[in-house]
């Protein structure tokens, strides 16, 4: 059995999940994908007094991160 895939967040390095079968469906290198939890998405938002109510409010705190 081949080894699980991370889904870290990229802020606070909290493991929000695993993919068991990566192969499947990432590239053979690829081994953590990037991402980012929602409370840090709520803390960048705060800190940065964007609100993220729509796709391009939801980018903008997270530029730099992903």
């Amino acid at each position: 059995m081949e080894p699980a895939a991370g889904l870290i967040c990229v802020k606070c390095r909290r493991v929000l999940g695993n993919i068991l079968n990566p192969s499947s469906y990432l590239a053979k290198d690829c081994r953590v994908i990037k991402a980012i939890c929602i409370g840090c998405v709520v803390e960048l938002s705060r800190e940065k007094a964007i609100v993220p109510d729509g796709p391009e409010n939801w980018a903008r705190p997270l530029e730099g991160l992903l």
